[in-house]
């Protein structure tokens, strides 16, 4: 068939810019970066591809992904910075968290340092949601279940009185 081919002399980068920034780069090793030219960045980690964006911002380097059929995204990953970095699951972030599905949504945040899995369900999607705490690790080694606050190895909270259960001496 066709092909239609962009070249770069041998051993040289390809350059994609408007108005005179590198907005993506496939450089001669065939890593391929967007908003920016060193990959990975500073030469820390491993990358085939890379992403940068601005810290602490909607300009930062989060992914979305969304079907033909529907304009709420069925996968965020947000890269808000350090301790501030989420995965969405049928819900998203725009300035407030919402809800892309009516029957579920569910996120793998890492925040304030700790990492959680939080649920919430029944909300429209474009909705705000209001996130419940389904499992939560601190850095003690704490592990949450329906608590946002672990204060022991295991701390199971039902959502009544008296339903505190588990200490750092007896697992249950």
């Amino acid at each position: 068939g066709d092909h239609a081919y962009i070249n770069a002399p041998s051993g040289a980068n390809l350059y994609f810019q408007d108005g005179g920034t590198n907005n993506m780069v496939i450089d001669s090793s065939g890593k391929v970066g967007i908003g920016t030219t060193a990959i990975p960045h500073g030469g820390v980690g491993y990358a085939k591809f890379a992403i940068e964006g601005t810290y602490n911002n909607a300009a930062g380097p989060h992914v979305q992904y969304s079907v033909s059929s529907d304009d709420y995204p069925v996968f965020q990953q947000l890269n808000w910075g350090h301790d501030n970095v989420h995965m969405f699951f049928d819900s998203y972030y725009d300035g407030a968290f919402k809800s892309s599905d009516a029957g579920s949504n569910f996120s793998i945040s890492k925040e304030s340092d700790v990492l959680q899995i939080k649920y919430d369900s029944g909300i429209s999607a474009g909705s705000a949601l209001t996130w419940n705490s389904g499992l939560t690790l601190n850095t003690s080694g704490n592990v949450g279940i329906g608590t946002a606050s672990p204060d022991r190895s295991l701390h199971v909270w039902t959502g009544t009185a008296g339903s505190v259960t588990g200490n750092a001496n007896a697992p249950l």
